[in-house]
């Protein structure tokens, strides 16, 4: 489907994107999976939403539209920042990993928080600090007390602005690991961690709503309760498009109809909805010829997607019988004793009308061999004078073209 995209700044908690967790994420001791389609909503069973402010939904690493989300870099007021709303992350675990995909926007910015805990002294993982130009590094403490570690990090330091990374943040025990876009950066024995023992929370972006505010892209934020594998670290760097947009807007199926009748499309999964040739949803309409209708959905987020739905419209079958026959004549199980013109409606093959105009003329057996040759009988009626078909055994009138008119009964042999 194609996808337009348009750009909110307000509040948003919003509505679950995908369907499902890719199959590259690894789903032992997952806590947190956020696909940060423009919102921070969990896909793992625990569902454990955050909440995003002042973000707009973005272009996700494949180019997918509304499958990440946008920070604006903005400090003291009206910054992007994305919270956890649970105190699930305990820093004396045994062991966690921390995922991010980031997209710095902005290489002359120092300082930029990518995640920390809340409280703020517990872990923090940034780009470009003051300390640590041009490096993502991380800070270690136990959250209620000053930082244990500042500023480690490895030996990479040439970002480019407008390109794709991520980290991988591994705590084995007192070892903790750095990864970079699927590579070992940097590892810590890290002793005095044993006496961490404290439920944060965390937040995206920044280290409060005011301060060290992230001015780029973020996009497929994870949380084990387990050190991940460097095989499995290596997969999330190296996984390939899962394009899965912020919404999927479905036409419904295709239809078959009969010219001139009405038809009602109805699609769903979106807010609104802006259909081809005129049409609105759900609301009924007849067409006179096949067609595709494209509609385009738009969600609470401002994301549009559309969906095409093929409308085939058949035609109905008319024909015209012109008939003459003795007494009286039978069409498909109709008969008919007078001469006329006469319609029948029956269903075709294709489940439509099939209408048929009968042109009858009747001729009467025997009729010119009554009275003498010189006559002509025109027709045969009751005492009432109502047309009827020649009987045995009954009082008929028959009318000849000179105006004479003859009683008349047959009897029955």
């Amino acid at each position: 489907m194609k996808k337009t995209l348009h750009l909110l700044t307000a509040f948003t908690l919003c509505t679950t994107a995908y369907s499902q967790i890719p199959n590259y994420v690894p789903s032992n001791d997952l806590l947190v999976w956020w696909p940060l389609n423009g919102n921070a909503d969990d896909l793992s069973p625990n569902h454990l939403d955050g909440s995003c402010y002042n973000t707009t939904p973005t272009l996700d690493r494949f180019g997918n539209l509304c499958s990440a989300t946008a920070c604006n870099g903005i400090e003291l007021g009206g910054g992007s920042t994305i919270i956890s709303n649970n105190a699930d992350f305990n820093l004396g675990q045994n062991a966690y990993s921390i995922h991010l995909w980031f997209k710095p926007n902005n290489l002359s910015q120092v300082t930029r928080c990518l995640f920390n805990t809340l409280p703020h002294t517990g872990v923090g993982i940034g780009y470009n600090d003051n300390n640590t130009p041009g490096f993502v590094s991380y800070c270690l403490g136990p959250a209620n007390a000053f930082w244990t570690t500042l500023y480690n990090h490895g030996p990479t330091n040439n970002f480019v602005v407008n390109n794709w990374y991520c980290f991988t943040f591994v705590k084995d025990s007192i070892d903790y690991r750095l990864y970079l876009n699927g590579t070992l950066e940097h590892t810590l024995n890290l002793p005095s961690a044993l006496s961490y023992n404290y439920n944060t929370t965390w937040r995206l972006s920044g280290i409060s709503d005011l301060y060290q505010i992230f001015d780029g892209d973020l996009d497929d934020f994870g949380f084990w309760n387990r050190a991940l594998t460097s095989t499995e670290i290596l997969n999330l760097y190296q996984a390939t498009n899962s394009p899965i947009g912020n919404t999927n807007v479905d036409a419904g199926p295709d239809q078959t109809i009969c010219l001139g009748n009405s038809i009602t499309v109805t699609a769903t999964e979106a807010i609104t909805y802006l259909w081809s040739g005129g049409i609105q949803n759900g609301v009924p309409f007849t067409p006179d010829l096949s067609n595709n209708y494209i509609v385009v959905g738009t969600d609470s987020l401002g994301c549009s997607s559309t969906d095409t739905i093929t409308i085939t419209v058949l035609e109905n079958a008319n024909s015209t019988l012109t008939e003459t026959a003795l007494d009286s004549y039978t069409l498909n199980g109709q008969t008919y004793t007078q001469s006329g013109t006469y319609t029948q409606t029956l269903t075709a093959a294709n489940g439509c009308d099939s209408t048929i105009t009968l042109n009858l003329t009747l001729n009467f057996t025997g009729i010119d061999e009554l009275g003498t040759g010189a006559k002509k009988l025109v027709k045969i009626t009751d005492l009432n004078g109502k047309t009827i078909p020649r009987r045995k055994n009954t009082l008929m009138l028959f009318i000849y073209e000179d105006g004479t008119v003859e009683r008349v009964v047959e009897m029955e042999e």
